[in-house]
């Protein structure tokens, strides 16, 4: 449970999400501002950057000044909402990860 509560672990694997999961985090937006994770000023911020890897740095930077016992339940909340559960099952250690990336970080 304690692993779930640190950004560490979606922290090491942020480019893994972004290079082999494809994680656009234009798709969470919407579900994080519902959940009061991301506020209408930090959306704005993120997508004001003109390219996406720029805005999956942004959204990431944003994401893990927030408090991770509130906000990590909220966000793999986010990764169901947009039918990304293999996100979620992969960041929670359910699933590893897939025969093409053997040194992918947990």
């Amino acid at each position: 449970m304690e692993r779930m509560l640190s950004w560490d672990r979606i922290r090491r694997n942020r480019l893994k999400l972004r290079d082999h999961f494809a994680l656009n985090p234009n798709d969470l937006l919407p579900s994080l501002m519902h959940r009061n994770v991301i506020t209408f000023i930090e959306d704005q911020q993120i997508r004001m950057k003109p390219y996406l890897p720029e805005q999956f740095e942004e959204f990431f930077d944003i994401l893990f000044m927030k408090n991770p016992q509130e906000c990590i339940p909220k966000f793999y909340e986010a990764l169901v909402d947009i039918n990304r559960e293999s996100i979620r099952d992969f960041l929670q250690g359910v699933t590893g990860p897939s025969d093409d990336n053997r040194d992918a970080q947990f």
